[in-house]
């Protein structure tokens, strides 16, 4: 975890993969070997994962998997608000954390790290006197192993 004043960044909790499954079963998701290795390997992962280098870990792991399998799951699961994509310059990145958070983007390596911003949008709701029911903020910059000599 790193913490700055205001500013908490946490990589994303080991998510329980069984409340998962069970959520896509309620809304009639069917799961499938590749769908599950897919949850599984994003619900466990600390990092926002292309849809390659999802692909490469599922292989590496011994998992048969197509690349449009994993893609098409991906596209399926995203529709569903199953997992979150997130868009950046060198494409779509995916990434499973069930609470509200936001986002550091490194500028120099592309890791991409869950934040959470502390009553942000509740100092929304006060600033324009309505309600937000939800926000994503991204922030960009150096992360602290790029900044290390």
């Amino acid at each position: 975890m790193i913490e700055q004043p205001g500013l908490t960044m946490v990589a994303t909790p080991r998510a329980n993969l069984e409340a998962v499954l069970e959520r896509c079963k309620h809304q009639g998701m069917r799961l499938s070997p590749q769908r599950r290795a897919i949850l599984d390997l994003l619900c466990n992962s600390e990092n926002h994962l292309s849809a390659g280098a999802i692909y490469q870990q599922l292989t590496q792991a011994g998992q048969p998997v197509g690349y449009s399998s994993v893609y098409q799951n991906l596209e399926a699961l995203a529709r569903k608000e199953f997992i979150e994509v997130l868009k950046d310059g060198s494409g779509n990145r995916y990434g499973w954390r069930p609470d509200s958070h936001h986002h550091f983007h490194c500028t120099r390596c592309g890791v991409i790290l869950d934040v959470d911003l502390p009553d942000t949008v509740a100092r929304f709701n006060e600033q324009i006197q309505g309600r937000v029911d939800r926000c994503r903020v991204d922030l960009y910059g150096v992360c602290a192993a790029c900044e290390m000599p």
